[in-house]
């Protein structure tokens, strides 16, 4: 493919992975591995496109679980130009990890951008919901966002795409080699960083000797990454356990409660109205997120099928939409029980009218916290890295396995969780989030999945942080004495190890200062390479 179709192609790609349109098919779809497939199949050069990302997989893959609605870092405008740009110049991944670190950090502003604009399709709703027009609230929601994406994000990636290709040649070849070498000293290190910050968002001090055990059992015995993760998740399942034994069989969904076992409820949504509702809100859940009010306007446009059918009187619809255009934020996937325990509550009070709007708000408000942090602890720290992280060995190798079974299943497993928690929520109502958060079963599997977490990150860093010294001495005697051999017969990759753990205690004291840590990072590359030292 010519260049200027390659740059089409990933203005089209950049736009439609940073639309958000699928919670986790997008949030996989931006991911580094992801592109380097689809780079690969329009390049022709699938093997270098996997070797390439899978080296900036390394580096975002910390970036990409933080929690919360803020990312320091873009790894898909990284992605997006560092990927091609390296296949259409040959670069070696390190060289490519260099150059794709400050495109990720512009993609934040491109992104406030984005969020910024998003403001305005929430004033626009404002009006639509006291004309209880729902198709405009929808256009809101969906579409607005959508066209403004294009207009912010495809011009950005195709300008630096088309003319791009002949630049990074030129800067390649009047490099000198001590700078050249500085950049791949660069590219073992920032993955430290990666890391380090999911260390930082696990932050649970107690369980680090799991992220030790992982590291030191590839380091001393070699087990392979795929095999860590069984591994991991025999230790993390044992440990639950013996530290929760009340829990081990227990499960919040098991036997009836006192609502099920009441005499059936009149019922005006349907399994298929709640099942619309839910993929509404998972499509759109972050489309339309923006400073202001976050995802209150995709939550009410998901509601508001279900709201049509609930309240046939023009004035109560308005009602409803305008309740649901206050502002809300949690995680997506677990909130899902959030979404149902809002359409069980808004039938109840549709039905018998005792219910008072405020009550539902109040609801949705004080629930919005606590499924946040489960579902970041859980979704975002731990499952994402870890299905992302497992299959990093096959894209180094130039495996496009690497970047399509991700694909497959993060998606495949957050849509099967919030599909199934958004039927819960709605069956049992405002009783259903009781039998989670009583039941000590959350905490359990979040104690378990930050365990495997860990384990997995020390595999990780210990499988794919390259930082080795050069230095050596000759003694009087005319022996060499290799510092990097000495380190070794210590303890095995001891310098990734520093090099993750100085970065997580600088976070631990001064808070995730990413931008700060990267250039820290780049300068003590380029030292470390002048002096010879790395």
């Amino acid at each position: 493919m010519s260049t200027l179709g390659i740059a089409i192609c990933m203005g089209l790609y950049y736009w439609i992975a940073r639309l958000r349109f699928g919670y986790t098919i997008s949030s996989a779809l931006l991911q580094p591995t992801t592109i380097a497939v689809f780079v690969g199949i329009i390049t022709g050069q699938m093997a270098l496109a996997m070797e390439i990302g899978a080296a900036l997989q390394l580096v975002y893959l910390g970036v990409t679980s933080t929690p919360g609605g803020n990312v320091p870092n873009d790894p898909a405008l990284a992605g997006t130009i560092a990927i091609p740009l390296g296949v259409m110049s040959g670069m070696t991944p390190e060289l490519a990890v260099a150059l794709a670190v400050p495109f990720g950090v512009i993609g934040v502003f491109v992104d406030q951008l984005r969020r910024t604009t998003n403001a305005f399709w929430v004033h626009m709703a404002d009006k639509y919901a006291e004309e209880a027009n729902i198709a405009g609230i929808m256009r809101c929601a969906y579409l607005f966002p959508a066209l403004m994406g294009f207009v912010i994000r495809f011009p950005f990636v195709f300008v630096i795409d088309y003319f791009g290709a002949d630049w990074a040649n030129a800067l390649i070849n009047a490099l000198p080699d001590v700078l050249l070498h500085s950049f791949e000293v660069m590219g073992g290190i920032l993955p430290a960083l990666g890391f380090a910050l999911t260390i930082m968002v696990i932050g649970k001090k107690e369980l680090i000797p799991f992220f030790f055990l992982g590291y030191f059992a590839v380091a001393y015995l070699n087990i392979p990454v795929m095999g860590m993760a069984i591994f991991g998740l025999i230790i993390a399942i044992v440990m639950r356990m013996i530290v929760f034994p009340d829990t081990t069989n227990v499960s919040i969904f098991a036997g009836k409660t006192a609502v099920e076992e009441e005499v059936e409820k009149q019922h005006i949504l349907s399994k298929a109205d709640v099942t619309k509702s839910f993929w509404l809100y998972y499509f759109g859940c972050e489309e339309s997120n923006s400073y202001e009010r976050l995802q209150s306007l995709v939550f009410c446009a998901s509601m508001s099928p279900a709201l049509k059918k609930l309240y046939p009187n023009k004035e109560d619809l308005s009602d409803a939409l305008k309740r649901h255009l206050v502002f809300f934020n949690t995680e997506g996937t677990l909130g899902g029980i959030i979404q149902g325990i809002s359409l069980a509550m808004e039938e109840e009070k549709a039905i018998e009218g005792k219910i008072p709007g405020s009550a539902i708000t109040s609801i949705k408000t004080g629930l919005m916290g606590p499924i946040a942090g489960m579902g970041d602890g859980i979704v975002w720290a731990v499952v994402m890295p870890v299905i992302f992280g497992i299959f990093i060995p096959f894209a180094a190798e130039g495996n496009p396995i690497g970047g399509i079974m991700p694909l497959i299943l993060w998606p495949g497993v957050t849509i099967i969780i919030q599909y199934f928690i958004t039927h819960y929520g709605y069956k049992l109502g405002r009783e259903s989030i009781t039998g989670i958060l009583q039941s000590g079963m959350m905490q359990s599997i979040i104690y378990a999945a930050n365990i495997l977490g860990l384990i997995m990150m020390g595999a990780l860093s210990s499988s794919y942080i390259t930082i080795t010294t050069p230095l050596s001495f000759t003694m009087a005697a005319g022996n060499t004495l290799e510092i990097q051999s000495i380190l070794d017969a210590v303890i095995p990759n001891v310098l990734p190890l520093v090099a993750v753990f100085a970065i997580y205690f600088y976070m631990q004291k001064k808070g995730p200062r990413y931008n700060r840590i990267l250039l820290a990072i780049i300068a003590i590359s380029i030292i470390c390479a002048v002096l010879g030292i790395l």
